[in-house]
């Protein structure tokens, strides 16, 4: 489960600021006329037909160059089009992404093309460094490690963890046993004043402490444990004493919280911190604590509660490892509660200057592709990845982040159905397994498109364009009569006519384009993908690869409702099922730097020229007989296809060809692998 926030006013200014700057010095490096001559004068940009082998090993930088002089207003030559292999290409819109890579081409990776600009090279290094642009070599103008660390910290999140105890208090009342997991104590915040009023603005044990403490009308019994500190609630001391007497400990030495009569403070001895967190974790067992605030140095690995039935993980520090040792406190089994769920809920503070959400929720989605759960889709599975909750492209204003935090809330309360769930999940199948996901690549309804591609033809197509005219028709018709006395010259008339007829063609004439377009583009690509499975199975056969017998083994593909395709090996041993997936992803996925391309030719009613390109897989490209039997099973497969070896000049312009496509596609989502129960 996740729970989002907004970065706070003062965080969102400073991260403002960042990005005016950043955009400042955008601005200005578009007009460095320094850069813009040095990259003019390189031979890359003078000769590139004597180049073509540099251009064809640097593409990327090759690509920054002709973006950044086009942006400029400088004329991109022929000969880069004809290069390129496409006299007509549109050469791409100058973004930060191109602006990283042009940077990176010219400050480090061509000290011999750029001898003349040291000076003005180490200016502009200077420059990248005080705007925040740079940090140790590397160009970013994107992501910043001072924003990241204001989102990772955002105080917001404070707020986040007091709404999610507030509302897993309200349904779980004294059931609930809570671990709150943080990196640092913050023990700045413990101060000995008979009030505590000081500004909590940094994450920690303390200030979820504090701001858990503050607002605790709900009078929810809240400790901490750590290293150095622990604080009980004066309502936990008896039952700490008793569990402290099973461990031999007598003596005990506590203190008043100097600011709250209600907890206490336990001294740590030499005898009590052998066994202390044992201690604590009976109590905490029995219900004398509901909330544990702790570090994960402590509480993360090794460390068994099984009671626990909510985790909060407001940790940003931590490896994929320790990520899923936190996550495996909270879905423990409990012998005494065969019934019992988990909520385990990932802090989200969105960045909404960044157009991916910023670092914060990148994190997630990476924690996610590791974690495998219940989808909170119409349609419920169990797979990894972030699209399993099922949230929006967007979330930009406070109103989109209160709309999906209530939607996660209320699964988060359905408890009851969790079983459920999990149940009718299984039943769809047993086994975990490794496929590739292609993302329906337009933020249109995949439905209407796929009914639109399967269920219409030609005939279809042209029977709803000429009923929508009838109708029009129709209206303008009645229209025209009531116009009428209005009319009082041909000329009128005429205008009147022009003007039905105009209005009929942007309105018709747009829905006829925009329904060719769908017809031609969204071809039955699930289809495509089973039988280039297909052709890639028998290939990994033929080459040894894959060991297990034909017979045994089936190529599964299916499109869900969000119009993602999945496909996967049914069969075959763990290391095949890999095997298959990976070549799968290269085969379909951005075209790199394959030593062979295979060109997937076809017509669109014969009349349209398509064509696609994909890289044919290390496991078979290695050798020329495992590539051109490749190229043999995908013409018995999938169609007409051409195999070209991309280590010769001819190969090359096709591979640069390839990589441009990739690189200008305006498809943001990508290929990937998942693992789904089926």
């Amino acid at each position: 489960m996740s729970f989002f926030s907004h970065p706070t006013i003062q965080e969102s200014r400073k991260i403002d600021e960042y990005r005016q700057r950043v955009q400042t010095l955008f601005n200005d490096i578009k007009t460095d006329q320094t850069l813009i001559q040095a990259l003019e004068r390189h031979p890359i940009y003078l000769t590139p037909n004597e180049q073509l082998d540099w251009i064809y090993t640097n593409l990327e930088y090759y690509s920054a160059t002709l973006i950044f002089l086009n942006a400029v207003g400088k004329e991109i030559k022929q000969d880069h089009l004809e290069i390129i292999g496409e006299k007509r290409f549109k050469i791409p819109e100058l973004n930060y992404e191109w602006v990283e890579i042009l940077l990176t081409f010219y400050l480090y990776k061509d000290p011999d093309g750029f001898t003349p600009y040291t000076e003005h090279q180490e200016k502009l290094t200077n420059k990248l460094k005080r705007n925040g642009a740079m940090e140790r070599r590397s160009v970013n103008f994107r992501n910043n490690r001072k924003v990241n660390s204001f989102l990772s910290s955002s105080i917001s999140k404070l707020r986040s963890i007091d709404q999610i105890v507030d509302f897993e208090h309200d349904h779980l009342k004294q059931d609930l046993r809570m671990v709150i997991l943080t990196d640092y104590i913050r023990k700045e915040f413990l101060v000995n004043q008979s009030t505590n009023d000081l500004e909590l603005n940094k994450i920690g044990v303390l200030p979820i402490f504090e701001q858990l403490r503050r607002t605790n009308e709900r009078e929810i019994k809240i400790g901490v444990l750590t290293g150095s500190l622990i604080i009980i609630p004066v309502s936990a001391f008896e039952a700490f004493k008793e569990v402290a007497a099973k461990f031999k400990i007598e003596r005990l030495s506590t203190s008043s919280l100097p600011f709250d009569s209600k907890y206490l403070v336990v001294n740590s001895t030499e005898q009590l911190k052998h066994d202390i967190v044992h201690i604590i974790t009976q109590v905490f067992q029995q219900g004398h604590i509901e909330v544990l605030v702790g570090t994960k140095s402590l509480l993360g690995e090794g460390w068994d509660a099984p009671s626990i039935n909510s985790l909060i993980l407001a940790s940003f520090v931590g490896s994929y490892v320790l990520s899923n040792q936190m996550r495996g406190r909270a879905i423990r089994t409990e012998r005494q509660n065969i019934d019992k769920t988990g909520n385990i809920w990932h802090l989200v503070c969105a960045d909404t200057t960044a157009p991916d959400g910023g670092d914060d929720i990148q994190l997630l989605k990476r924690r996610f592709k590791a974690f495998v759960g219940v989808s909170f889709r119409e349609e419920v599975s169990i797979e990894n990845g972030i699209g399993r909750l099922d949230l929006p492209d967007d979330l930009i204003t406070e109103q989109e982040i209160l709309n999906i935090n209530n939607r996660l809330l209320t699964n988060a309360g359905q408890r009851d159905q969790l079983k459920e769930k999990w149940r009718q999940a299984l039943e769809s199948g047993a086994t975990l397994i490794e496929e590739i996901k292609v993302p329906f690549p337009e933020n249109k309804e995949y439905k209407s498109l796929k009914s639109l591609y399967y269920n219409r033809t030609i005939k279809y197509l042209l029977g709803m364009l000429g009923s929508g005219f009838v109708g029009f028709g129709f209206e303008a018709l009645q229209g025209l009569g009531r116009a009428a006395r209005h009319i009082r010259s041909k000329e009128d008339l005429l205008y009147l006519l022009m003007f039905i007829g105009g209005l009929g063609v942007v309105i018709f004439g747009r829905l006829a384009f925009k329904t060719f377009r769908a017809f031609v583009k969204y071809r039955d690509i699930s289809k495509d993908i089973h039988q280039i499975g297909e052709a890639l199975l028998e290939s990994l056969i033929k080459v040894g690869t894959i060991h297990t017998d034909y017979s045994k083994l089936t190529v599964v593909s299916d499109v869900d409702d969000y119009g993602a395709i999945y496909c996967h090996l049914e069969g075959g041993t763990t290391y095949e099922k890999s095997t298959f997936i990976k070549s799968l992803l290269e085969i379909i996925g951005t075209v790199d730097n394959p030593r062979y391309v295979v060109v997937r030719k076809s017509f669109f009613l014969n009349v349209l020229s398509q064509k696609d390109y994909h890289s044919v897989p290390d496991i078979l490209g290695r050798k020329k007989q495992f590539a051109e039997y490749f190229e043999r099973q995908w013409i018995r497969f999938v169609g007409a296809c051409e195999l070209v070896y991309t280590r010769t000049i001819e190969g090359r312009k096709l591979l640069l060809k390839s990589r441009i496509h990739s690189l200008a596609s305006e498809f943001e989502d990508k290929t990937e692998r998942i693992n789904k129960w089926r």
